[in-house]
């Protein structure tokens, strides 16, 4: 009978020991959390201003974000502005060669055209001659000149124009 007794005192103190190795472990773990919330605690609250609490940083995150508001609406005015500049820079360029004379290979002539948004611009047209060159220019309003046009220039405002719209 005092056999029994002393097989379950044993059974119950290895329990008690497993239950407490368990418990050891479990206690490890948490100190182990504990101590990486307290350094992101730490982390976080290092910015804070003359206390460390959370109001102050609350109140720092607040001035901050006016901060950024600021500065983000400045942006945007300068953004538009970038906008409405490069809707007059030439963005549709394109040239076309071509031969002027039979009697003059290569494609040595040529018809450059650069429009901005608004497809106004300017076309310009060099004619290469064996014996001279000469070089033209005409002002382009909404695709069109007041001057006539040669097929080759009229080419090159639809080739810009086009090239534009499969690059857009």
């Amino acid at each position: 009978m005092f056999t029994g007794f002393l097989d379950v005192l044993g059974y119950s103190v290895c329990g008690l020991i497993l239950f407490c190795i368990v418990l050891l472990i479990l206690l490890i773990r948490s100190m182990s959390k504990l101590k990486k919330m307290n350094a992101k605690y730490s982390k976080f609250m290092k910015d804070a201003v003359s206390g460390g609490n959370l109001d102050s940083v609350i109140d720092s995150l607040i001035d901050n974000d006016d901060v950024m508001m600021i500065k983000t609406r400045e942006m945007s005015q300068q953004i538009a502005a970038l906008k409405k500049t490069v809707s007059y820079c030439g963005q549709k360029i394109s040239i076309v060669r071509y031969n002027a004379f039979a009697d003059v290979g290569s494609d040595q002539s040529f018809s450059i055209a650069v429009l901005d948004e608004r497809d106004n611009g300017v076309t310009i047209t060099g004619i290469y001659a064996r014996e001279s060159s000469s070089i033209y220019a005409k002002p382009i309003q909404e695709g069109k000149s007041n001057y006539a046009l040669s097929v080759e220039e009229s080419q090159a405002i639809e080739k810009a124009k086009k090239e534009y719209r499969e690059r857009v």
